[in-house]
């Protein structure tokens, strides 16, 4: 009986199997159906591909970063072995060489200044890097608390005067992250990526974010900082502060600070 039964449920699915086929039904969740369609056809050799957009705060004031010095001789096994997410916080600020050092070490260029300056310290699809990186330091000390963007190509912080750090802080879903020292915000800019790969632009814009994350945890557990992702935040007070438009949205965030 049990063998008839599963003949009958076999018989039963590749039937299903080739009704969808004939009918050219997607095998895929509807999700990634839609990551999948509308790919531009381009020309992959065209020279438009090889220039790579950098957003700058030219009016804003800003903090030369500290240059960045060698991360501490730990094995990449430690680390791997030591990261995990740490949801206690002390009350000490974030110093700007080890702030600096955490955001070079995770999304730094690779080679600056050289032809292949453009290369960074995670993978991106297609080199179009169309991940922005912002900083909320709720902690007063070396540095400034405020709103801060990260100008990869200088090793800067460009001081965002209008967006209230505070106002980011209670945007925050978890209680244990408004005691965070900061917290790094990543956002994604349609516009570089989706002209080449069409919707899949958002998937990757997504993957890259996942090595990014992972960089900021293993950098951040290397200079003894308690890291942990969040997926909450109200994202409506984010975009408003950091006046983004729509080409531009925060979608994953981190807090950040030395351990309680």
């Amino acid at each position: 009986m049990q063998i008839q039964t599963n003949m009958a449920q076999h018989t039963n699915y590749h039937t299903k199997t080739q009704e969808r086929i004939e009918q050219k039904e997607s095998f895929l969740d509807p999700l990634f159906a839609y990551l999948d369609q509308d790919r531009p056809v381009i020309d992959p050799a065209s020279p438009e591909w090889r220039v790579i957009t950098y957003k700058e705060y030219n009016r804003s004031s800003k903090i030369a970063l500290p240059e960045p010095v060698p991360l501490p001789p730990n094995t990449l096994e430690d680390i791997l072995r030591q990261r995990k997410s740490e949801r206690n916080f002390s009350e000490k600020p974030l110093s700007r060489e080890t702030l600096g050092d955490l955001l070079y070490w995770s999304a730094g260029l690779k080679s600056p200044n050289t032809p292949d300056e453009s290369r960074r310290l995670y993978p991106s699809g297609g080199a179009r890097f169309p991940i922005e990186i912002y900083v909320a330091n709720f902690k007063e000390g070396a540095l400034p608390a405020g709103t801060w963007h990260y100008n990869v190509r200088g090793h800067t912080l460009e001081k965002l005067a209008w967006a209230a750090p505070e106002k980011i802080k209670h945007s925050l879903t978890y209680d244990f992250a408004k005691s965070a020292a900061a917290i790094i915000m990543l956002a994604y800019v349609k516009n570089r990526n989706a002209k080449k790969y069409g919707n899949l632009g958002y998937k990757l814009g997504l993957l890259e974010a996942g090595h990014l994350g992972q960089n900021i945890y293993l950098v951040g557990t290397a200079l003894g900082l308690n890291i942990c992702a969040l997926g909450g935040i109200n994202y409506e007070v984010v975009q408003r502060e950091l006046n983004l438009g729509g080409n531009e949205t925060v979608f994953y965030q981190f807090a950040i600070g030395r351990p309680a």
